[in-house]
């Protein structure tokens, strides 16, 4: 009896503790049709900084404050978007430190001041000789550091979590076969978590991608997949030839699919993550033990026309859970 109690409290603790991350770049317009119950944390809005380093709580920015206000009385945590000294030109230029001090030293207050609960960080490498995603372990520990030394200064009631890259063909980056963060310190704590940018398309049901970014993260990374959230795209990549011609929103797009079939990945000859795909992702994301997923993301979403894709996502992680 026991332990069938202790199973049930672990069961419970991962109903808890899934994650479902997004961003808003949306419109204050479209504040009113976030659904806080299908989302645990949403990055928005950024603080203010400063030449010096320095960051403030934006009394100016209007967006932020209204999904923090929205958020209120819901169980998702506001992030940030991180605005500060830019990683590329401080972390290997000891010239440039005291920026990152700074920095440190203002970002506590500043999230307090707004109400947010954390900061993201989309770091891809620009303006690095690593811009194209291949990451040696000297310079993937640096990074670490900073981020380790972030959630140092902000403290346990805060979050901080990182985007990373993901080795792939055709989606990914070829030569990202390394890890962007330190993985020893990721699965030791010294910061909340990462998600996978794992940005796929096909047009037929399978999920192959996402069990590549699976078997690279879990296996040959060896990641606590608890700390990593598997990512997917709410937006399409528009090919011509082998040049992309644009980068389409599923809520632009989906208005020539009205309620379309829940097999399908292609709409007006794009391809998208469909919905069934949706619910597959995320079961399977629960099934294999990761600590989330990350859709990118939640304004690129369709509102309309029986086409939301987060209720299908939903869905499929609350088959498991």
């Amino acid at each position: 009896m026991k332990l069938l109690s202790f199973l049930f409290s672990l069961m419970v603790m991962s109903v808890d503790g899934f994650r479902v991350v997004t961003w808003y770049n949306g419109d204050l317009d479209g504040v009113s049709q976030i659904p806080f119950d299908k989302y645990t944390h949403i990055v928005v809005g950024s603080a203010k900084s400063f030449d010096n380093g320095t960051v403030t709580c934006d009394g100016s920015d209007k967006l932020t404050q209204a999904v923090v206000k929205a958020s209120k009385g819901t169980n998702t945590t506001i992030q940030w978007r991180y605005a500060g000294p830019d990683i590329s030109k401080t972390l290997w230029n000891e010239s440039n430190h005291y920026l990152v001090d700074n920095y440190f030293k203002s970002i506590g207050k500043a999230l307090n001041d707004c109400s947010v609960d954390g900061v993201e960080i989309d770091f891809e490498w620009g303006g690095t000789k690593w811009d194209l995603g291949f990451v040696p372990p000297e310079a993937a520990t640096t990074y670490t550091n900073f981020l380790a030394n972030l959630k140092k200064v902000v403290g346990n009631d805060k979050i901080v979590s990182a985007d990373i890259g993901v080795w792939g063909i055709p989606q990914g980056y070829i030569i990202g076969f390394l890890p962007w963060v330190n993985v020893t310190m990721l699965n030791n704590g010294v910061f909340d978590f990462v998600n996978t940018m794992s940005y796929h398309w096909n047009k037929d049901s399978s999920i192959w991608q996402w069990e590549l970014d699976h078997f690279m993260a879990g296996h040959v990374w060896e990641m606590d997949l608890s700390r990593v959230n598997l990512g997917l795209p709410y937006y399409s990549m528009n090919y011509s030839g082998f040049k992309i011609a644009g980068e389409p929103t599923w809520g632009s797009l989906s208005k020539t699919c009205p309620n379309i079939n829940p097999l399908i990945n292609e709409c007006d000859g794009i391809l998208f993550t469909g919905k069934k795909k949706n619910y597959d992702i995320g079961r399977y994301a629960v099934e294999k033990g990761f600590g989330g997923v990350f859709p990118w993301t939640l304004n690129y979403d369709s509102f309309e026309n029986n086409n939301t894709l987060i209720d299908w996502l939903d869905c499929g992680i609350k088959s498991v859970i």
